[in-house]
């Protein structure tokens, strides 16, 4: 299932030829740890120009690389293994890294958090 979005930003990229001149500021990047793996698109189609969103569940080989490459953590509390969270509470601590806890899996409930961190990522 791909986001309904993805068209307008194919487009729009494709309308402006001096798009790709200009200069690229860095994109805050959210990984999403836990929820259900049926919604694992609708949570990557919470990002926008500015926030990228990866996710990883508990089987994901992918953890690790991922953890490495995020700017904030949003720990799914009731998907998610507690391996899973001591693993991304060690490597949040090494690296300073924001983490929060969603209490729900709900899209809108992971997009909220989504769009704080990008917010408080954007101020900070």
């Amino acid at each position: 299932m791909a986001c309904g979005r993805g068209y307008v930003r194919y487009i729009r990229a494709m309308s402006n030829p001096l798009q790709s001149q200009a200069p690229q500021l860095k994109r805050h990047r959210v990984l999403v740890v836990g929820g259900l793996a049926r919604l694992e698109q609708e949570y990557r189609c919470c990002g926008n120009d500015k926030v990228t969103v990866d996710v990883a569940n508990d089987n994901s080989a992918k953890l690790g690389a991922s953890l490495a490459n995020s700017d904030s953590i949003i720990v799914v509390v009731n998907r998610v293994s507690h391996s899973a969270v001591d693993h991304v509470r060690r490597h949040a601590r090494r690296r300073g890294t924001p983490v929060v806890h969603a209490t729900s899996s709900s899209v809108r409930h992971v997009s909220d958090w989504i769009s704080r961190l990008a917010h408080e990522g954007a101020t900070s």
